[in-house]
């Protein structure tokens, strides 16, 4: 059995989201460390293994460009945006892993991340598997 630390980076105006998932325990055999910031940064965008970014307030297509051009190569990136800037993000949907559109309750955001956290889990499983 492997074990997986993921850093979570919190990034854009703080919102429920973001505190429902420190809520939630990290699945068997993973671990969960958490930084924030108000705006994105380069030096935590870089660290991090999953970036989940508020768009509220920002500028979406140019936060979104920032974020691919400073995150590891590996990392997922989770959009919490308006309606509105779900369009303007269009051309670029493919950089993105996940895209939850504001506002959601908390039994939404509770289940998207489960079914992240699962989706995660068996990409790991199967890379374990692959390799032994």
């Amino acid at each position: 059995m492997y074990h997986c630390h993921i850093h979570f980076y919190f990034a854009g105006h703080p919102c429920r989201a973001f505190e429902i998932v420190k809520e939630m325990s990290p699945l068997v055999p993973f671990t969960h460390e958490f930084s924030e910031s108000d705006k994105p940064e380069e030096k935590l965008t870089a660290q991090a293994d999953v970036i989940l970014v508020s768009l509220q307030g920002m500028d979406a297509k140019e936060t979104l460009q920032m974020l691919t051009s400073e995150r590891k190569e590996d990392a997922e990136i989770i959009l919490l945006a308006d309606k509105e800037q779900v369009q303007v993000l269009s051309d670029n949907l493919s950089e993105i892993t996940d895209l939850w559109t504001l506002p959601l309750s908390d039994e939404e955001i509770h289940f998207r991340f489960l079914r992240w956290q699962q989706t995660y889990k068996m990409s790991r499983d199967f890379w374990e598997t692959s390799h032994y």
